[in-house]
């Protein structure tokens, strides 16, 4: 792992929170798009951000099945919370 790494890995969670500038971003979209070892670090963490900047031909089958998985994670988690918050209380 290179400085340059660790460096991203740290900006992860800014990433997500939009909270980086836009140098910040693209250089994290830059080093993804070259380092296999934080896109995995990176999709393991949230796998919207293989879209940093991946083009779709780049993306491994494996990392295609991991994207899909997340987000029929989150697609159950919004359907249950739609059920939780409809069903009546009892109490």
């Amino acid at each position: 792992m290179t400085a340059g790494c660790e460096e991203t890995r740290t900006r992860f969670e800014s990433y997500l929170d939009e909270s980086l500038s836009r140098e910040e971003r693209s250089a994290v979209r830059a080093h993804l798009s070259e380092c296999a070892g934080c896109r995995r670090d990176a999709s393991a963490l949230d796998p919207a951000l293989l879209f940093a900047s991946l083009p779709p031909e780049r993306v491994s089958d494996e990392e295609a099945a991991r994207i899909l998985e997340g987000v029929r994670a989150g697609i159950a988690l919004k359907t249950a919370e739609r059920r939780v918050r409809r069903a009546p209380s009892h109490g």
